[in-house]
């Protein structure tokens, strides 16, 4: 997002590019008159700049639903940006003019392409709906056209002002009552009636219109999704949202109402009998002035029109356009946000009460996402005790992350599986030049999607792409190609790279779905299940972003896990007795690592100690297990291949074994010892069953085990000799790396593939 940024005065030129003296301006005829744009020679493209596609919202319009134009018009020249929409937050560096005259839109395509019928993007530009505009010289559109022209699918790019901050979403009792909420949303719904309507003059297919948007823009993509409660009016056929998010004020109405009192009193309206009538006629300068004295930012709020419900309700309904998606999010996307300086339980339960959860709630998010350095975010960024960041930072920045983001993506994703219509969901990680902990946060991805390789708007040395390694042009080329093949194909797939995964659609079937994983070292897909626990607990109860807390159930608690479980079991074809896993209903599962339990209706929380065990905290009174192992990370290419005996035999048939039945005899000299006595039983369970459970790259049935996977078995010995011994040991299985950790269902510590 643009608090990163500062733009350049190179940012008003496309791309850098020489106009053409010699070449003849192009002209469009729209439904209006015509419209007469610029040649940029070096990229050899049309641009059409600053096109009104509604009437000016200023005067008597102020605070009204946006009108159709109604004039016509000779020649109109469309030659330079027009004013954008007023916002706060922006650069005072960045050099462009600001104002509410501003509905208008930008067009780039390739050169003398009026009769082709090319697909068309249309970008919604993000920026917390309070700032931002799509002259921002990060969002340059002559990279990617050119780049979609050298791939053989050339595209026209479309980018879309809207009205922001309190002009676009003001919101009251007042506002709802006269119908003119959210006017930001129904400023782009209008700009895509103008397109659906006048594209073809320009060269596009009316029927190939995908919308697209990052952060509130995709947010804007999404609600785009579900307006009206997904009437479908052939606006657009596909959608894409990169890290999209909901507006945090949907769950009450309170503090939009402050908000718009605050300012009618400031402007001397409060008296009014028609108060928005008064607001029409503030002088521009004097309403403006008054952003200084309301807290807090404007979003999308429930009116009962545009945005019907919840979009949480509307999903599960689905009341959505139902046309392909493409979305994902960022692997760090909240170290943007804050969170540097917490430090204490306190404070992370303060940050989640901000959103409004009551101290249920909150209590069961933070076992969800507990102080485990290696369980936070960015992953390999370690925590010093002198370091620049409080002790609790990497789990303030896995909550928000998730909060924000993935559990928006992960709605949607799930939504769009349920009702059978086809989305493709992505991780991306990818190094910034940004501070070490901010690890490959929010916006990150902006410079790869539009192929931004001189760092067009980027202050210093921020741009990622500008004399960056050839693995990140690679990543950059390949995530661009990704979208320009969306958008021409609603297919990812068709990028002409070689030796590329196919990015496969996004299926759960009830469980799990799978994310295309964006990474210059090596692009894969990989399952949807990393903090799946919490995503699905935070959906579960959202309303929107925990505006019901009443909802939270023990079923809501296991929800995301039990998805989890059901996942890994799939994928390496596990057979574990339905009745079996009941027994026992982990709570939270990030990057592998099991940490709590729900048992006999408690908690159980568990840390990992500098053994990489985990310890027991407040272990209830009920009889439970004691020890469960924490696999710590190790190298990607230390590969422990899959051996587990039949489940049946396992652990979770005892159950109501007491935790000092058993010692861990791991970490000590008898504790080798004791394992050793029970190598041959543990050895020859495991040979008769690795082919059995399928698991990947077994060796044949009967080969001897290799010690150094015998040495990853933990048996346990029970003390008081109240169990068989094969009942009693660990065993972990699948890949050993920062990707995949390895489980030990043994001890009932369940491991996943994660982020």
């Amino acid at each position: 997002m643009a608090p990163l940024l500062k733009l350049v005065t190179a940012a008003l030129c496309l791309a850098e590019g020489v106009l053409s003296a010699k070449s003849k301006a192009p002209a469009v005829q729209v439904k209006n008159g015509t419209l007469e744009g610029k040649y940029v020679a070096s990229y050899d493209q049309d641009l059409f700049l600053g096109v009104p596609f509604a009437q000016p919202p200023v005067g008597s319009l102020r605070f009204q639903n946006p009108q159709s134009l109604n004039e016509t018009f000779g020649t109109k020249k469309a030659t330079e940006y027009a004013d954008s929409c007023v916002g706060y937050g922006n650069s005072p560096a960045w050099p462009h003019t600001l104002g509410e005259d501003c509905l208008t839109l930008n067009i780039v395509r390739p050169a003398n392409s009026g009769r082709s019928k090319l697909p068309v993007g249309v970008w919604i530009h993000g920026g917390g709906w309070s700032m931002d505009y799509s002259a921002n010289g990060v969002y340059n559109l002559s990279f990617i056209v050119e780049e979609s022209v050298k791939m053989g699918k050339p595209f026209i790019a479309v980018s879309v002002d809207y009205r922001l901050s309190f002009w676009g979403f003001l919101a009251s009792q007042d506002i709802l009552d006269a119908g003119v909420a959210n006017l930001g949303l129904k400023d782009q719904r209008i700009a895509l009636h103008w397109i659906k309507e006048n594209i073809g003059a320009f060269g596009g297919d009316t029927s190939k219109i995908t919308i697209w948007g990052e952060s509130a823009g995709g947010g804007n993509v999404g609600y785009q999704a579900t307006a009206y409660g997904g009437k479908d009016e052939g606006l657009f056929r596909g959608l894409i949202a990169q890290s999209g998010a909901d507006g945090t004020d949907m769950k009450n109405f309170t503090n939009p109402q402050k908000r718009y009192d605050t300012i009618v009193e400031t402007v001397g309206c409060d008296q009014a009998k028609d108060k928005l009538a008064c607001l029409r006629e503030v002088p521009f300068e004097k309403l403006n002035a008054t952003i200084t004295k309301v807290p807090g930012n404007f979003y999308p709020v429930v009116d009962g029109d545009f945005v019907l419900d919840y979009p949480s309700a509307l999903l599960s309904e689905g009341k959505f356009t139902k046309v392909p998606f493409l979305l994902g999010t960022n692997a760090d996307e909240g170290t943007l946000f804050g969170g540097s300086t917490i430090n204490t339980d306190e404070e992370i339960a303060a940050l989640i009460q901000a959103a409004g959860p009551d101290a249920n709630t909150t209590e069961i998010l933070m076992a969800l996402y507990p102080n485990i350095d290696a369980l936070g975010l960015p992953a390999f960024y370690r925590v010093r005790p002198d370091g620049p960041v409080g002790k609790q930072f990497k789990r303030a920045i896995a909550l928000s992350t998730d909060q924000l983001f993935l559990s928006w993506r992960r709605l949607r994703t799930d939504a769009w599986s349920k009702f059978g219509v086809t989305a493709y969901s992505y991780l991306f990680e990818s190094p910034t030049k940004s501070v070490e902990f901010f690890g490959t946060t929010h916006f990150t991805e902006i410079g790869y999607v539009f192929y931004n390789k001189q760092g067009l708007g980027y202050a210093g040395n921020q741009s990622p792409l500008k004399n960056a390694t050839k693995e990140v042009l690679d990543l950059a080329k390949l995530v661009t190609r990704m979208w320009i093949s969306f958008i021409n194909d609603l297919d990812p797939n068709k990028h002409g790279i070689s030796g590329v995964e196919k990015w496969p659609t996004y299926k759960n079937g009830g469980g799990y779905g799978e994310n295309f994983y964006f990474n210059p070292n090596g692009s894969s897909v990989q399952p949807d299940t990393f903090r799946l626990a919490g995503t699905s607990f935070m959906n579960s109860v959202s309303q929107e972003q925990y505006g019901s807390s009443g909802r939270v159930t023990s079923a809501s608690v296991v929800h995301g896990t039990t998805l989890q479980l059901q996942s890994e079991r799939e994928r390496l074809s596990l057979r574990l007795l339905a009745a079996k896993a009941d027994y026992i209903q982990p709570l939270a599962l990030p990057r592998g690592h099991g940490i709590g339990w729900r048992m006999a209706s408690k908690f159980i929380s568990r840390l990992c100690n500098a053994n990489h065990a985990i310890s027991v905290e407040n272990i209830p009174k009920s009889r439970s297990l004691d020890y469960a192992f924490c696999w710590p990370y190790q190298p990607v290419n230390a590969v422990h291949k899959a051996l587990t005996p039949s489940l049946e035999n396992s652990l979770f048939a005892n159950i109501n074994a007491h935790p000092s039945d058993y010692r861990n005899s791991m970490l000590t000299q008898s504790g080798l010892e004791a394992r050793a006595r029970a190598t041959a039983e543990v050895t020859s369970v495991a040979i008769k069953h690795r082919s059995r459970i399928g698991a990947r790259d077994s060796a044949p049935s009967g080969r001897t085990v290799p010690s150094r996977i015998m040495t990853t078995m933990r048996p346990l010995v029970p003390q008081k000799g109240s169990a068989k011994l094969q009942a009693e040991y660990h065993l972990p299985f699948g890949m050993m790396s920062p990707y995949d950790v390895g489980m030990t269902y043994g001890s009932i510590c369940v491991g996943g593939h994660g982020m």
